[in-house]
């Protein structure tokens, strides 16, 4: 019995020493998996969003990042939204949605998704972030309109990071957290968070951002909980407001119709 119960031990222990090392090895594929915008899919947009300008921005070390530049068709004044999307998203599809805001939509690809060049990484999303907002900021038809970022799930820590680099008029964060090592520590409580490439590890900047907040956050949301979400939100230094969505979880929360008339309350009284 005592031999049984000493194989079974092991065998536990080396399939937890076995997926520890797999999930070290292939994390960036997991917490990255990107991939390419479809032909087709772009061919669509070109035929049927002649607002959507395709917009490359230049990085500090040479790569070249795709998106799109959506003109306001609401108000003149209404601020540029620059969005960063989740892990997963191709972010063409906030053309869909972008007739919804009061002022311009400027949407980038991260490094290895759609047609943007380069590997995916924490550091490169956050350089890449202050590329995107200096050169958006010093184009004539975004001056005097000021800047809002947006962030949904693991972009919410890049607009993070953006707010507390550079001035913002205000911030939305959709589905956001503390820490993306905090998060997978939720999920995968045996693996040592020492052991994550990409911490994301924002807390500290919300604690000195001003700038006012507006949270979006799904109740049932098992990915990134509820109160990871809150953790940063109770750190923020400004004005702040909170969107609860009753019964919506991490990929549900667009459905609610709350989503966007919170989204949009916001700009408009900024």
């Amino acid at each position: 019995m005592i031999v049984g119960i000493r194989n079974l031990l092991l065998a536990l222990l080396t399939a937890v020493v076995g997926l520890t090392a797999a999930l070290y090895f292939f994390q960036d594929r997991i917490l990255f998996p990107g991939g390419p915008i479809r032909p087709e899919r772009l061919a669509y947009i070109r035929e049927h969003y002649p607002h959507a300008e395709e917009i490359s921005i230049s990085t500090g070390d040479g790569v070249t990042l795709h998106g799109w530049l959506v003109e306001s068709l609401g108000q003149d004044k209404a601020p540029l939204v620059i969005y960063f999307g989740g892990n997963g998203e191709e972010v063409s599809h906030q053309l869909d949605t972008a007739h919804l805001l009061p002022g311009p939509l400027l949407a980038v690809n991260y490094r290895g998704y759609g047609l943007s060049e380069g590997r995916p990484g924490e550091d490169a999303f956050f350089r890449d972030a202050l590329a995107i907002y200096d050169q958006a900021a010093a184009w004539e038809k975004v001056e005097g309109q000021g800047v809002v970022v947006m962030g949904r799930s693991i972009g919410s820590g890049v607009a993070v990071y953006l707010a507390a680099a550079r001035e913002v008029r205000g911030v939305v964060l959709i589905s956001p957290y503390d820490s993306i090592a905090a998060v997978a520590r939720d999920q995968l409580p045996f693996f040592p968070s020492s052991l994550i490439r990409h911490p994301f590890k924002v807390f500290d900047e919300a604690a000195g951002l001003e700038a006012p907040l507006l949270a979006i956050i799904g109740r049932e949301d098992r990915v990134i909980r509820p109160e990871r979400s809150f953790r940063l939100v109770s750190a923020w230094k400004g004005p702040k407001s909170v969107q609860i969505l009753e019964g919506e979880g991490h990929n549900t929360l667009q459905e609610n119709p709350l989503f966007w008339e919170s989204i949009l309350s916001f700009l408009q009284d900024l």
